[in-house]
């Protein structure tokens, strides 16, 4: 029986330089469900974005939003660290609920298990509140270097609004698996992300690959047919491709939104058609 083919997001960081308002233009214009949201600057310290702090635009965002038919599947992205106490992130829950956001994304930048294990259980019992679910993505450079990071915290956890953010790179970049990923329980994967790229990269070189050069899907050599399989039955799936080399020729959001969500749409039709 062929799988219900997964909803599409498209991820801000595919597109960073558009604001709010276009970014939900575009996802409407080529046919997504869904977008994710910065609400934080990536700057030390970090600022809230206006989304955050303007109700007004908070309000006519939402307006937009509902005439687009998009709704905010994630918001991104909050620090898990010893630095970044979880009380700060009040206007971030009330903004996301707000816009009837689904989940938050979390970073790990905490060595100590028992501290992040604490924090996260607290981000979580908060964001329940205002009815986010919360994912935490693991990246092979942060303290949350893999799948098996992830999970090992999920469970400790114990907390049924936890999950996980998969992102191919990440999967890929982390000496994880497809297979790795479909042994993983279901219940514990909250999003996915999706690009393409070579199976392996320079070290020196993954930090600039992450957030600005990666690859549309079909181009490169990961498993994608494959990662969609093993993804649970109508989990949205965030397009996020950055590319920098081509925003650099002067190739606007629109097209190089387009050249990616096209491209992985097919990918994830073809690989949903099959039993």
């Amino acid at each position: 029986m062929a799988k219900t083919m997964n909803p599409i997001s498209l991820e801000q960081l595919t597109v960073e330089e558009a604001g709010p308002m276009e970014l939900v233009s575009i996802a409407s214009a080529l046919g997504c469900q869904h977008v994710s949201l910065f609400l934080r600057t990536p700057e030390r310290p970090p600022q809230w974005y206006p989304l955050v702090t303007d109700a007004g635009f908070r309000r006519e965002l939402g307006r937009h939003m509902a005439d687009c038919g998009v709704t905010p599947y994630t918001v991104e992205f909050f620090p898990l660290s010893a630095r970044a106490p979880v009380d700060t992130y009040g206007p971030a829950f009330e903004c996301a609920a707000e816009l009837g956001a689904r989940r938050m994304s979390v970073l790990v930048s905490d060595p100590d298990e028992e501290r992040r294990l604490a924090n996260f259980c607290q981000l979580c019992d908060r964001a329940a509140q205002y009815g986010l679910g919360v994912n935490v993505e693991f990246v092979a450079i942060t303290q949350m270097r893999s799948l098996r990071d992830a999970v090992r915290l999920l469970t400790r956890a114990n907390r049924p609004n936890a999950g996980i953010m998969v992102d191919t790179l990440h999967l890929m970049r982390s000496g994880g698996s497809v297979a790795e990923l479909a042994a993983a329980d279901p219940r514990f994967i909250g999003g996915a992300q999706f690009c393409d790229g070579p199976l392996t990269m320079a070290s020196e070189r993954q930090l600039f690959e992450a957030i600005s050069e990666r690859m549309i899907p079909g181009q490169g050599q990961f498993p994608l047919h494959d990662f969609v399989r093993a993804l649970p039955r109508q989990l949205p799936i965030g397009i996020e491709v950055p590319l920098k080399s081509l925003k650099d020729k002067g190739v606007g959001p629109m097209e190089r939104a387009r050249l990616a969500v096209e491209a992985s749409r097919r990918i994830i039709a073809e690989a949903c058609a099959q039993p």
